[in-house]
């Protein structure tokens, strides 16, 4: 359900999709030909890749442009065909590295099992960020910034989204185990499940503490729970996050097979259908929508990271990555298009943030390009990303995209590391 408010200070009303259906399983898609691997590169870095067009590839092999913190873990046995520059929305720049699959040749890495059997947080920081849903464990190693708790989402921070749940909801003891996992690596006890009200009797079979999120878009993004989880006590109180599937994945590090670089996620078609797909991670998109039967028409919109804070990708043949959550389909009939205007002072934005930025004003300053101003001034990294602006945007400007826009243009900068 959706309501809106015609004055006063309260947002629009969006709620998060609740899983309801207990039973729901994955469809396991297998790759047919290639994977493909989006490695984001900082600052505009020339970068080459560690290993050469037409090298071998093993299960689980590290794959990351050399000098870079990005990298991958390739799920499947291959040949290196090509290495390339690739440059991705609002001009960020990428190594796009192609994997010809060869089932006949799946060996192991020597690294990934081995890190799989025997984990340690040193490993942790060096190898798991590969693993599905992107697990930073580099955010223990600041002594200035020590980390004091542990937040599991168990919900997810985008709307149609039911990824995280669906691992709470099926295989709560998994959860359990890989909780006590993530404790012994970090020795971090303080550790918390967030999830839907509707969840609460899955989650306490986990024996983790219980926050209970309200259905009500954004109460699920990180800085939001950030505050809760302070509750005024230590407003500079230092919380990891990691995704209920990331701590699923741990608890099965063990096994060291291949489907740990499955990345799971919700798929929502043309139709308004939604499915939970297991894929994996480096797969194009083409093949999940060919396995699903959807067609994209001319005109039709395709989007990693759902309606709110996703991204309109230009082609099928674009990957999931580790932390692609969800993709979905939209007709071109269903399709509420922007439009090049400028700000006639509604106000709507300004009392639909949930961060209380004067985005009337930010907004003047960053489509003129201002970016700089808009950090000193408007508050530019205090926005939390949830992309209501937006959404509540009486002259349908592109608010969050301006905002996308500028903190990529900041990043590197010394106005980037005073305010971000």
């Amino acid at each position: 359900m959706i309501k809106k408010a015609f004055f006063g200070s309260t947002s629009p009303r969006l709620e998060y999709t609740i899983l309801q259906q207990s039973d729901l399983q994955p469809e396991y898609i297998r790759p047919s030909e290639k994977l493909v691997f989006h490695l984001k590169k900082h600052n505009g870095a020339e970068e080459k890749a560690l290993l050469e067009k037409g090298e071998m590839i093993s299960i689980g092999q590290k794959i990351k442009p050399a000098g870079n913190v990005e990298y991958c873990l390739s799920p499947c046995a291959g040949r290196i065909s090509d290495i390339s520059d690739y440059k991705g929305m609002i001009g960020a720049e990428f190594c796009r590295i192609t994997v010809e699959i060869d089932s006949s040749a799946e060996i192991p890495d020597d690294d990934f099992s081995q890190n799989c059997h025997t984990p340690t947080l040193e490993n942790g920081k060096t190898f798991f960020k590969g693993l599905p849903g992107k697990p930073d464990f580099t955010v223990f190693s600041d002594p200035e910034q020590p980390i004091q708790t542990i937040a599991i989402l168990g919900i997810d921070d985008e709307l149609l989204c039911i990824t995280n749940q669906f691992f709470v909801q099926n295989d709560p003891e998994r959860i359990k185990t890989g909780i006590d996992i993530l404790g012994d690596l970090t020795g971090i006890d303080d550790i918390v499940l967030c999830i839907p009200r509707q969840l609460k009797t899955k989650a306490e079979s986990t024996g983790a503490a219980i926050m209970i999120i309200d259905n009500d878009y954004p109460n699920a993004n990180r800085e939001l729970i950030s505050r809760q989880l302070s509750s005024g006590n230590d407003l500079n109180q230092n919380i990891a996050f990691f995704s209920a599937e990331t701590v699923s994945t741990l608890a099965e590090l063990g096994s060291a097979k291949p489907e740990l670089l499955h990345k799971t996620m919700t798929v929502v078609s043309k139709s308004g259908d939604t499915h939970i797909v297991s894929a994996p991670i480096g797969l194009p998109v083409r093949d999940i929508l060919h396995y699903l039967d959807e067609t994209v028409d001319s005109g039709d919109r395709v989007i990693i990271g759902g309606p709110m804070h996703g991204t309109a990708i230009y082609s099928v043949d674009v990957p999931i990555m580790a932390d692609t959550d969800i993709l979905m389909v939209q007709s071109e009939q269903d399709i509420v298009t922007s439009d090049d205007v400028s700000c006639f002072n509604c106000g709507a934005c300004v009392r639909a943030c949930p961060a209380h930025i004067q985005v009337n004003n930010l907004i003047r300053l960053l489509d003129n390009g201002m970016y700089q101003e808009a950090a000193e001034e408007y508050h530019l990294f205090s926005c939390i990303d949830c992309a209501l602006c937006s959404y509540v945007c009486e002259a349908r400007i592109a608010v969050f995209h301006h905002i996308k826009l500028a903190k990529q243009a900041l990043e590197g900068t010394e106005t980037y590391e005073r305010y971000a």
